[in-house]
């Protein structure tokens, strides 16, 4: 449970995922409710850029973990899902590693 913050108003954050041996099949994601002026996954990012000796405001728009949780409009990009399929491919089968933070041959090496 998040703490009452500046930016949203839930509670808790959960994203869900079935899958098959084939893989990700279905994607779901929290409406996350941004408070006002606060949702930082859409809005821009100002940077100050020197080119040739002039000043130039840039807008820039990145991403945010918070990204993440939101939906996608593409059902092709919400069944590519990198984050999920780390999940299913080593972070379940192997969630008693994880809990006693135990690491890994390649994490020793």
């Amino acid at each position: 449970r998040f703490n009452e913050n500046p930016y949203f108003e839930n509670e808790s954050l959960t994203k869900a995922f079935s899958f098959s041996p084939s893989g990700v099949t279905y994607i779901r994601g929290p409406s996350i409710n941004w408070k006002e002026g606060m949702d930082i996954t859409t809005g821009p990012r100002h940077a100050i850029f020197i080119k040739r000796g002039d000043e130039q405001k840039v807008t820039e728009y990145g991403t945010s973990f918070f990204t993440w949780f939101s939906d996608s409009e593409d059902l092709g990009e919400r069944l590519n899902d990198e984050v999920a399929e780390l999940i299913i491919d080593d972070l379940w089968p192997n969630a008693f590693k994880y809990f006693l933070s135990e690491e890994s041959d390649e994490e020793k090496e």
